[in-house]
């Protein structure tokens, strides 16, 4: 059994995707809207190279795989570019977009500096772990391919262990090699070496990021659930109704009124139609 890295996320080099992915995490933390907004310093920094040539979704997303081992999704990209043109930044000719203002570089560079020693300092300590504990030498390449694949499949199981502490699960011995490995060094981490911990967490936090951008753009959401009717069935119902105790009613209602904020403006109903107010 082989570890492995969803293609659809990690195309080519694993180092620069494993930087990449804390650099999503950054921006996440520094811009504090949607998904949009932080990948829009990478378009940034790629358009900056473009000048003069055509601008497409394809072309900015090619740069990007290419630069930074991150595989966009071309709708997203369109979604971004969409709100640089919204700024002014493009001229259309000939139904082809080419660059109208000079758009500075930003502060990307030293961003990616931080974040590439701050993943050095994981995968080096990972190298370290498992040749000492584990008794096995891995290459760098192998230790980020690892680390990849652990956080692809326990990045959720991560965050509540950072947010709770609560442990980690135990992973039968029978389970791929590296990834035996990743767990046991992620988890001596969570329980002895908090500084590192958080490194770690910014690749999985990165890498939860980048399942947002297989979403559609935010913005529209308003519009996409103007209509949206929701059914409640009749356990949940009775947990609202507090007949299963206080703490389901409270928790229920609690989601409830999230679910129904800031999109619905009718009572939801339950089956048969009848409208429940919360």
């Amino acid at each position: 059994m082989k570890d492995t890295v969803p293609t659809s996320e990690i195309p080519k080099d694993h180092s620069v995707s494993l930087v990449s992915l804390a650099m999503l995490k950054v921006n996440s933390d520094l811009q504090g809207r949607d998904y949009i907004e932080y990948l829009r310093p990478f378009v940034k920094h790629v358009l900056v190279g473009m000048r003069g040539d055509p601008i497409t979704d394809a072309s900015v997303r090619d740069k990007i795989e290419q630069e930074f081992a991150l595989r966009i999704p071309t709708q997203v990209i369109h979604y971004v570019l969409k709100r640089f043109r919204k700024s002014g930044y493009f001229v259309q000719e000939d139904g082809i977009y080419r660059l109208e203002k000079n758009i500075k570089d930003g502060d990307l560079g030293p961003r990616k500096a931080q974040a590439s020693r701050e993943i050095g300092s994981v995968v080096s300590a990972f190298a370290e772990y498992a040749e000492i504990t584990c008794g096995v030498k891995l290459s760098p390449d192998e230790c980020t391919t690892a680390l990849l694949a652990f956080v692809s499949q326990f990045s959720v199981q991560c965050v509540r262990t950072y947010v709770s502490g609560t442990a980690l699960p135990e992973l039968p011995e029978a389970s791929a090699r590296n990834q035996f490995f990743v767990h046991s060094f992620v988890k001596t981490a969570s329980e002895k070496d908090s500084d590192l911990f958080e490194h770690i967490m910014v690749i999985v936090k990165g890498y939860m990021l980048s399942n947002a951008l297989l979403c559609p753009d935010l913005e529209s959401t308003q519009k996409t659930f103007k209509h949206l009717k929701v059914f409640l069935d009749t356990p949940l119902i009775l947990d609202l109704l507090g007949l299963h105790g206080e703490t389901d009613r409270t928790t229920r209602a609690q989601c409830s009124c999230k679910m129904r904020r800031p999109f619905f403006s009718r009572p939801m109903a339950a089956p048969g139609g009848q409208p429940v107010q919360l």
